[in-house]
């Protein structure tokens, strides 16, 4: 199905709908990824809320993935179930509709920004990332990943020594989801709801991949609840306190990249600034116990103090 009929038949519905007087509905397209939109707003107090449906799951489920997305939001609207937010705020994703079925969005907190997952999705995403990197992530190994690396000099820019080459610069950089992951990769999406959009994408591409995908379980070691309990298993990297000078990719031999961040096989989730600062938010990634070593490296040489351990404690994460 088209994006533009998808859209027109949001619209036919939304003509037909009985809306409380204080509530707006607004639908739009998006092109990448591609997927229809359908944005709540209620006024005194103000709430908002977005339900998204994918190109693909209209595809493959027709109208009813639209029928059903719409009927979502209606539910929302008469539970009072949209999250409070400030007028300006963007409308925080709720729920995705895919051709995997439904996925959960970032979730608000009604006392900070958009962008808390609920213990299940974060239990969900955590699950995700590890259950990929068993799967699909490439071989490595203690030895081979710290031994040191001869340094090839500086590239055109000027600013960034070159280590691709080296292996811990490459680890658990799948090729899979390096499309899935260029949003932060190359700098675009620092700001807060560009960083919640991005990652749901990324989750939902990482989802489709394990559910369609033949792994060759490389790593059948990892265990989720020894991860869970292991110390220094989580770092949280701050987008909006990162300075892109190159020296936390230097010191960590490669494993964090030259915007500090850690590599996108260990994405895992959107969380909240701790400090309750609006606009901000944390990109909680895994990290093996063979990184810890390269991820206090880059950590000694961060004016900006972007990357902060964590812990995962009855589906929060503290930090």
């Amino acid at each position: 199905m088209q994006l533009d009929v998808m859209k027109a038949l949001a619209d036919d519905l939304l003509r037909h709908a009985t809306l409380p007087d204080d509530t707006a509905v607004f639908t739009r397209l998006e092109d990448n990824p591609a997927r229809l939109l359908l944005e709540a707003r209620q006024r005194q107090p103000h709430r908002a809320g977005t339900i998204a449906v994918s190109q693909l799951a209209a595809e493959e489920d027709g109208a009813d993935a639209v029928r059903d997305a719409f009927a979502e939001l209606m539910a929302h609207i008469a539970r009072d179930a949209l999250p409070a937010c400030a007028v300006v705020d963007h409308a925080p994703l709720l729920l995705i509709r895919t051709s995997l079925g439904w996925l959960a969005g970032p979730r608000p907190d009604t006392r900070g920004p958009a962008g808390w997952p609920t213990p299940i999705a974060l239990g969900h995403a955590v699950r995700d990332c590890l259950t990929y990197i068993q799967r699909f992530a490439l071989p490595f190994d203690e030895t081979t990943l710290q031994r040191p690396v001869l340094l090839r000099g500086w590239d055109p820019s000027g600013w960034r020594v070159v280590l691709d080459s080296a292996p811990a610069a490459v680890a658990l950089r799948s090729a899979a989801l390096r499309p899935f992951a260029r949003f932060l990769v190359e700098g675009a999406a620092f700001q807060t709801p560009a960083l919640e959009e991005g990652m749901a994408s990324f989750q939902a591409a990482r989802r489709d991949h394990l559910i369609n995908s033949a792994g060759s379980g490389v790593h059948p070691a990892l265990d989720l609840q020894a991860e869970l309990g292991r110390p220094q298993a989580f770092v949280i990297f701050e987008p909006a306190h990162t300075l892109s000078d190159g020296a936390a990719y230097v010191a960590s031999h490669g494993y964090l990249d030259e915007h500090n961040l850690p590599p996108w096989d260990t994405w895992v989730a959107v969380v909240p600034s701790p400090r309750g600062e609006l606009g901000v938010a944390g990109l909680l990634c895994w990290v093996p116990s063979w990184a810890r070593g390269h991820v206090e490296d880059g950590m000694a040489v961060n004016p900006k103090a972007c990357l902060h351990w964590a812990e995962l404690q009855g589906g929060r994460v503290l930090w």
